[in-house]
């Protein structure tokens, strides 16, 4: 997961997330702003696993160390 500040016009502390997973995201944001946070923007991108190249090949390797299946991303403002 990468967190990073961001410069809110408000002078509220804000931050941009990025990670694999939306739910672990908003996990991450409510433990930085433990007053609430007003979300501007998030997404999420999934790939089935069939959808990857080669798939038998990969599913094989997940067996062993998973892949991640997408991304996401949030763009966060924490409440005062």
């Amino acid at each position: 997961m990468d967190v990073r500040s961001q410069v809110h016009g408000s002078g509220q502390t804000a931050y941009e997330l990025r990670g694999h997973d939306l739910a672990a995201l908003q996990a991450e944001a409510k433990r930085l702003c433990p007053g609430g946070v007003d979300v501007l923007r998030e997404w999420q991108r999934v790939q089935p696993a069939e959808a990857r190249s080669g798939f038998v090949r990969r599913w094989t390797l997940d067996l062993i160390e998973p892949a991640p299946l997408g991304e996401a991303q949030m763009q966060v403002v924490c409440r005062a």
